[in-house]
């Protein structure tokens, strides 16, 4: 039996602080596992223990123009038309309008925003394998123990899921304490195995592939899933899907994302690690314009 994600994150942890030995960078940073919510101001190591140690500082100067410049740009309006009309052709009774009126609409266009610009920002130019040795290369050059920091990777246009995911951490994290700083949101990085569907080729491909997203959980316990490196019918937006309302148009979605996966594990999976009682609704006169 497989060992539970954050089984697997310990472990993994484990063996790369005894590769590495006491001295290192990497003392003077949290642990990452899929059960710690990001603070502002903290800083996390995400240890391998085959591949480099990603070192993020939420603090650094370098990141926070990085933070700038996603806020700063103007929203790619042709890309968002190309996401909504495919959810449009996927279930034509959500218009815009519809998506609109919704309290949480505001946000998700920021959840967007942000993925969008990650998925740009790391669009990736070759296949994941030669990526990785371009990483391995750039580690290389600035490191002797296998250890990195984000924004160097981010710096060379470098970053496959587990880079992707810590990127969209920093810069949501960010956003609601700067936008929302009593917001009682919490941001996780989650890493599973995304399991194959058994059919057909897939029965000579590995049943089990690691991968990396973002598990964003509002203070009314909505689950979004935030993956940048997931695209659907060609799109170039990654995903961001609300796994709480989780309807027959969501749910196709997903499954346009995830087409080679078992869609069904992957969100029973999520659920059973994040998702808690729903939280008593406060006072109509507590809540804000919008409801993090």
């Amino acid at each position: 039996m497989d060992p539970q994600p954050n089984q697997q994150n310990r472990t993994r942890t484990e063996l790369a602080q005894t590769a590495r030995g006491s001295a290192s960078p990497v003392d003077s940073h949290v642990q990452l596992t899929g059960d710690m919510a990001f603070r502002s101001d903290g800083k996390y190591a995400c240890c391998g223990s085959s591949r480099e140690t990603i070192l993020l500082n939420m603090t650094s100067a370098a990141l926070t123009m990085i933070l700038n410049d996603c806020f700063k740009q103007d929203v790619d309006e042709s890309a968002l038309t190309e996401r909504q009309d495919l959810e449009e052709k996927l279930d034509p009774v959500h218009t815009p309008a519809v998506q609109a009126a919704s309290p949480l609409a505001t946000q998700t266009f920021v959840l967007k925003q942000i993925v969008n610009y990650v998925a740009k920002l790391l669009h990736l130019k070759h296949f994941p394998a030669e990526v990785e040795k371009q990483i391995a290369t750039a580690v290389s050059k600035v490191s002797d123990d296998n250890v990195i920091l984000l924004e160097t990777l981010v710096h060379e246009k470098l970053g496959l899921c587990r880079h992707q995911a810590l990127l969209v951490a920093y810069l949501l994290t960010q956003w609601l304490h700067h936008e929302h700083p009593d917001s009682q949101a919490t941001v996780y990085r989650f890493r599973t195995n995304l399991r194959k569907k058994q059919t057909g080729s897939a029965l000579h491909e590995p049943a089990l592939i690691p991968h990396a997203m973002i598990i964003y959980k509002t203070a009314q316990n909505h689950l979004y899933l935030l993956d940048p490196t997931r695209r659907a019918a060609g799109a170039e937006l990654g995903l961001v899907v609300d796994l709480t309302k989780l309807d027959a148009r969501r749910r196709k979605l997903l499954s346009l994302c995830y087409e080679t996966f078992d869609v069904s594990h992957l969100v029973h999976e999520i659920f059973a690690r994040y998702q808690t009682d729903v939280a008593p609704q406060a006072s109509a006169s507590s809540l804000p314009v919008m409801v993090l």
